[in-house]
């Protein structure tokens, strides 16, 4: 990606939600980290779809989402987010014909760069049994899902590990801190326990450095100096924390290519209104906040998760592994009061937002995201044909028209074209490989 171009191609998404078109094997994580739903729930707080009331787990299949992604807590106070919750959870999520990404914490509440509170059962162990104790309880829970029926496909080993986890034995507090050691050790103890339970799964290690190129290869050179293995990259990216999109692009372009890895967008959000619900204040509330090229809108909600797909499947070598976006049932509801309310995909009457239409597969030819192909997309097409070479300094980034990312807009992407074209109609959303 040539970052310095990427400005014109962002103002179009935002304005027209780009185009679509993959050649790349898997179909990229379209994800939604879900795990409020049973304490919504048990509140009695519904969901809705043009007024009518829905499941969300089969509302999510329906509407393109192909992954769902719970935190795991230790020993929660109130039970949600521990153990018996989540394999009663994952059996929803599997029923659903979606793939299940497992977020250890490895602790009793909350885990990200601020916090990283052992579990209390674990608060006198000495190091080697912390190591321990991390292995076991990885494997246990792993092992009860596979038992079940409900294997993950995705393991967190950490949310957001970014000062390390399992304060103070696994904490480091700069990047060159010597303390590196010990997190790499409770990390393998991790994968190890994962692995032992089940090898197929795929190993994440999580980091809230989405805008941030020097923070992520200091933190993931760290973690190859230490041979801590991993399979995926993940990085949060909330733009009124991380920065602009540009720096987002940048930072997932080297990323891909310095680890040779896939690389999720683990977490991300946009507000879909600056406005409030409930006496809770949200984290976004100012147009400060903003991405210039996306209101705090429905429509601007939508283009911005347009956006991060896009940027997400032009990676190269395919290593974009797709997007989660985190909460997006986290509105208020009476007895949950919530500081993600306009954050989340659901309005404050708890009705779908337009931004589900994000997650709709890509199909070939709907260049312009209407789910037709149609006179409008040829449109496109014969525009971005002629310019054939989507390699010229002088072309956008995102080259429109190049279905099959060579960066040429030739006769190959004219057969998947005219393929697309003649179909009219893009396919209902499929059950895809991860």
């Amino acid at each position: 990606m040539k970052t310095q171009r990427l400005q014109p191609v962002l103002v179009s998404l935002a304005a027209a939600a780009s185009f679509s078109g993959s050649t790349i094997a898997d179909e990229p994580i379209r994800a939604v980290d879900c795990s409020f739903i049973p304490q919504i729930e048990s509140l009695g707080g519904t969901f809705f779809v043009n007024g009518a009331p829905v499941d969300p787990i089969p509302f999510f299949a329906a509407t393109g989402v192909n992954a769902v992604r719970l935190r795991v807590w230790h020993s929660p106070a109130d039970g949600f987010c521990g153990t018996a919750r989540t394999l009663a959870f994952a059996q929803r999520v599997r029923t659903a014909g979606l793939k299940l990404i497992i977020d250890f914490h490895y602790s009793d509440s909350w885990a990200d760069p601020g916090q990283q509170t052992k579990p209390a059962a674990w608060a006198s162990l000495t190091f080697p049994q912390l190591t321990l104790a991390v292995q076991s309880y990885s494997q246990s829970l792993v092992q009860a899902l596979v038992v079940q029926g409900t294997p993950p496909d995705i393991v967190q080993i950490g949310n957001e590990i970014t000062s390390g986890m399992l304060w103070n034995e696994g904490r480091i507090s700069y990047w060159g801190d010597p303390n590196w050691q010990n997190l790499a050790t409770l990390l393998r103890a991790g994968v190890n326990g994962v692995r032992a339970a089940c090898p197929s799964a795929r190993i994440m290690l999580h980091i809230d450095r989405g805008g941030d190129n020097a923070g992520t290869r200091a933190f993931f050179d760290r973690a190859v100096q230490y041979n801590v293995p991993f399979d995926i990259v993940g990085l949060s990216y909330y733009p009124w924390w991380h920065g602009p999109l540009e720096a987002l692009a940048a930072n997932l372009t080297d990323t891909a290519a310095r680890y040779g890895k896939p690389v999720l967008i683990a977490e991300t959000a946009y507000p879909w209104t600056l406005g409030w619900s409930d006496a809770q204040p949200n984290f976004v509330w100012q147009n400060s906040q903003l991405l210039s090229s996306f209101p705090a809108d429905p429509s601007g909600q939508r283009a911005f998760l347009h956006s991060l797909f896009e940027i997400q499947r032009h990676l190269p070598e395919g290593r974009g592994a797709g997007v989660c976006y985190w909460a997006p049932e986290f509105s208020a509801f009476p007895g949950l009061q919530s500081p993600w309310e306009n954050l989340a995909l659901f309005d404050f009457s708890g009705e779908r937002l337009p931004a589900w239409e994000a997650f709709l597969p890509f199909c070939s030819g709907d260049l312009t995201r209407d789910r037709l192909v149609d006179d409008a997309d040829f449109a496109v097409f014969a525009a971005a044909y002629n310019t054939l070479d989507c390699a010229d300094p002088a072309m956008p980034d995102f080259c429109p028209a190049d279905l099959n990312l060579d960066d040429f807009v030739d006769d190959v992407d004219f057969v998947i074209f005219a393929t697309s074209y003649d179909r009219l109609l893009c396919p209902s959303p499929a059950k895809c490989k991860i």
